[in-house]
C-alpha cells in the first residue's frame, strides 16, 4: 500500500452541543462527505470549502477508493461528490458498485460531461444529481446541504438552481 496520509484526527475533535442548530437536533442528519476526484486541486478545494461549511470530509482519488471510503464512513455519510473520469475505476462504475452493495447515500456527479446522454447515463447508474464543473464554493456547499437533508433513498434529481451567476 502507498501509506495512509489521511490519518484521522479524532483526538483533536471539538465537542459541539447536539442542539447547536436545528439540523444537529435531528439524529438522522449526517455530516461526513466523501469527495472523489483524481485531481488533487479539486479535492483540496472541495475539502476546504466543505470543512468551512461545517462538514467532515473524506477524500478519495478514484472510484475504488471511493467505495472503500463510503463503506468506512458508514451511516454518518451525508453524501458523495463523485468525479466521473478517473482511473482505474471511474465514477459511474463506483456508483454502480455502491448501489449493488445496497448503499443508498446520495451520490452527486461532479463533471464537465453534462450532455443529455451523459445525464441519462448517470441517472441509470444510480447517481442522484449533477454538479457541473467548474463550480464555486457556494455550489458544492448547496449540493451537499440538499443531499444531506434528503430522504434515503433520495427522491428526484438534484441540479444547482440557476441564480444568474451570483
Amino acid at each position: 500500500g502507498g501509506g495512509n496520509g489521511g490519518v484521522p484526527h479524532g483526538a483533536t475533535a471539538v465537542a459541539v452541543p447536539v442542539a447547536a442548530s436545528p439540523a444537529a437536533a435531528s439524529s438522522s442528519v449526517s455530516d461526513t462527505v466523501v469527495v472523489v476526484d483524481d485531481e488533487r486541486t479539486i479535492r483540496k478545494l472541495a475539502q476546504r470549502w466543505l470543512k468551512r461549511a461545517g462538514f467532515d470530509v473524506r477524500v478519495a482519488c478514484n472510484g475504488a477508493e471511493a467505495v472503500e471510503a463510503v463503506e468506512a464512513v458508514g451511516s454518518s455519510c451525508a453524501g458523495v461528490m463523485m468525479d466521473i473520469v478517473m482511473m482505474p475505476m471511474d465514477g459511474v462504475a463506483a456508483c454502480v458498485e455502491l448501489r449493488s452493495r445496497g448503499i443508498t447515500v446520495p451520490i452527486i456527479a461532479m463533471t464537465s460531461n453534462c450532455s443529455g446522454t451523459d445525464v441519462e447515463r448517470y441517472k441509470a447508474s444510480g447517481f442522484n444529481g449533477l454538479l457541473p464543473k467548474p463550480f464555486k464554493s457556494a455550489d458544492i456547499t448547496r449540493a451537499v446541504r440538499a443531499v444531506q437533508q434528503a430522504a434515503r433513498p433520495m427522491p428526484g434529481w438534484w441540479t444547482p438552481p440557476v441564480d444568474g451567476g451570483t
